[in-house]
């Protein structure tokens, strides 16, 4: 193998199609608009990240993009607004309630396979399975009471060259994934109390 070819199948595995698969550990939940809508601060405390293969970001900026991940989905589904990332959990004091992100992220794939796959151009498929532990403590700022809530699930990417005409349409196992953990995670914590409509709306 020349020094040539290194960086095109490089370039290939970048630009290949892939097809997600939703694990369904989780299930769908029902979802309702509440009354009041709180503020939220954001932070990653101690969270890791780990791909087999090496890892291309860092805990933290994975730990921001599972952060992301739920917070825009309770934001467009009417359960938050001006959710706003601090560093360290350097909380404003500003925000109704303050949420701190704990877990793992791990990306679980044969070393092998992605070889081999490489060496075919990515034409020979190969597989990463992703699985999220994610926990959110929150903190209602003007009580001080805390809230935990945690989940569990995954979701199957399968990556090869012959998936790039498919691929925009087929990444629904992620998305769903995705809004089954958003949606589990809230459900708990307000299952708990938090985000409660009447305190909330004794504060406007």
């Amino acid at each position: 193998m020349n020094a040539r070819t290194i960086p095109l199948i490089i370039l290939l595995m970048f630009t290949s199609g892939c097809v997600t698969i939703a694990g369904d550990k989780l299930r769908d939940l029902d979802r309702a608009t509440p009354a009041a809508v709180p503020t939220v601060e954001q932070t990653v405390g101690d969270f890791s990240f780990h791909l087999d293969g090496g890892k291309m970001i860092t805990s933290n900026k994975a730990g921001r993009m599972v952060n992301d991940e739920v917070l825009s989905r309770w934001k467009r589904w009417g359960y938050v607004k001006n959710p706003t990332y601090v560093k360290s959990g350097k909380f404003s004091g500003a925000a109704d309630y303050e949420i701190t992100l704990s877990g793992k992220q791990e990306g679980e794939s044969s070393i092998f396979l992605q070889i081999i796959s490489g060496l075919s151009l990515v034409v020979i498929p190969y597989y990463v399975d992703t699985w999220i532990d994610a926990s959110f403590d929150v903190r209602d700022r003007r009580s001080g009471k805390t809230y935990h809530a945690q989940v569990r699930d995954s979701f199957n990417t399968v990556i090869s060259l012959l998936l790039v005409p498919i691929s925009p349409f087929a990444q629904g196992g992620r998305s769903r994934t995705w809004d089954r953990i958003a949606e589990n995670l809230y459900s708990q914590l307000k299952a708990q109390g938090a985000f409660s409509e009447t305190v909330l709306a004794a504060a406007l």
